[in-house]
């Protein structure tokens, strides 16, 4: 599976922009997975020993110390240090501003807010909610489903080896590097801007933002997560995990059977269908076709823009949205999704996992032989072909056509406008 749109080709197997040795050209970014070095502006990095440079920034994995402007963590005892803030990982304490925590038995301040985990507890301004071992605030608003922990504004989110921030952004899984940031899978450590995040125990800084995962306590603003059964507020928006039910501006939806009523959108579990606008997405074999967009899971590739990613390791970034597939999560302006029993929303949008498919305005796409049309686009699944406007793509040995570009898998060589790459020693016009 191979998909192209923009100044960007990706291809499933022996691809450029490559999961497995992984070899990416983008813009002025060129990467390479295995030894890995990638180069980007002024940033160079290298895995094994990771050592990266950016800006300010200096990471070095193993033992793992990352500096950037005024901050410096170390993993293993895990220490940070940025601005106000500072952590230690082990017992876990952090303090951020006139925020404090103690991982443990959990107990955060901030602000007006106050939360102790076990029981749980939390309060900000007028609003407190208790369920089970979890909490959740109003505001800024954090959400906590499975291992994954999101935040809705400067938006960050955790699942499995995945993290993401949105806003300055950074994503990672694999060893793949996005945009302006550096990010290593492993003892995992991001940088970008005042953003600094170690995957193990997890712990990520971004703003005045502090997050560990393990019991999973996060703080934005005023906002604290703790995972357990999690509930999470946002607007008139509420959620509880576990029998997991949702309210959200006109949306309602219930996990299990799991409907959902949003805007435009209806789905159901099951046979799950779900429309919004020009997106229409089916998981299990997943396809999703939102404007522009194209992707496919399980070879999956998605194209939107510049943008172009392939599962595997797959990462991929399109201006502040950032996917992972594996353990899944995905951001898009408003939008958050995690993958297991899987609940998204964007807009009026909600789509859940399971037989799932969804249709929404031009489109219609069914899981299993899987054939959707939206717009000028058709694409089938299985040995999945598309066409939209001047794109052409065929999942197996792969070739497809747009613009100036002509790509085929194998031994894949493409070519848009002064760009060509080949994959194997990857070659790159710019």
């Amino acid at each position: 599976m191979a998909s192209t749109q923009g100044a960007m080709a990706s291809t499933q197997g022996a691809m450029s922009c490559t999961v497995g040795a992984m070899s990416c050209t983008v813009g002025a970014m060129s990467c390479t997975e295995g030894a890995m070095s990638c180069t980007q502006g002024a940033m160079a990095s290298t895995e094994g020993a990771m050592s990266c440079t950016q800006g300010a920034m200096s990471c070095t994995q193993g033992a793992m110390s990352c500096t950037v402007g005024a901050m410096s963590c170390t993993v293993g005892a895990m220490s940070c240090t940025q601005g106000a803030m500072s952590c230690t990982l082990g017992a876990m304490s952090c303090t951020v501003g006139a925020m404090s925590c103690t991982q443990g038995a959990m107990s955060c301040t901030q602000g007006a807010m106050s939360c102790t985990q076990g029981a749980m507890a939390s309060t900000q301004g007028a609003m407190a909610s208790t369920q089970g071992a979890m909490s959740c605030t109003q505001g800024a608003m954090s959400c906590t489903q499975g291992a994954m922990a999101s935040t809705q504004g400067a938006m960050s989110c955790t699942q499995g080896a995945m993290s993401c921030t949105q806003g300055a952004m950074s994503c990672t899984q694999g060893a793949v590097h996005w945009g302006s940031m550096a990010s290593t899978e492993g003892a995992m450590s991001c940088t970008q801007g005042a953003m600094s995040c170690t995957q193990g125990a997890m712990s990520c800084t971004v703003g005045a933002m502090s997050c560990t995962e393990g019991a999973m306590s996060c703080t934005e603003g005023a906002m604290s997560c703790t995972q357990g059964a999690m509930a999470s507020t946002e607007g008139a928006m509420s959620c509880t995990q576990g029998a997991m039910s949702c309210t959200q501006g006109a949306m309602s939806c219930t996990e299990g059977a799991m409907s959902c009523t949003q805007g435009a959108t209806a789905s159901t579990e099951g046979a799950t269908s779900c429309t919004e606008g020009a997106m229409s997405c089916t998981q299990g074999a997943m396809s999703c076709t939102q404007g522009a967009m194209s992707c496919t899971q399980g070879a999956m590739s998605c194209t939107q823009g510049a943008m172009a990613s392939t599962v595997g390791a797959m990462s991929c970034t399109v201006g502040a949205m950032s996917c992972t597939v594996g353990a899944m999560s995905c951001t898009e302006g408003a939008m958050s999704c995690t993958q297991g029993a899987m609940a998204s929303t964007e807009g009026a949008m909600s789509c859940t996992q399971g037989a799932m498919s969804c249709t929404q305005g031009a489109t219609a796409s069914t899981e299993g032989a899987m054939s959707c049309t939206v717009g000028a686009m058709s694409c089938t699944e299985g040995a999945m072909s598309c066409t939209e406007g001047a794109t052409a793509s065929t999942q197996g040995a792969m070739s497809c056509t747009q613009g100036a570009m002509a790509s085929t898998e194998g031994a894949m060589s493409c070519t848009q406008g002064a760009m060509s790459c080949t994959q194997g020693a990857v070659q790159r016009e710019l």
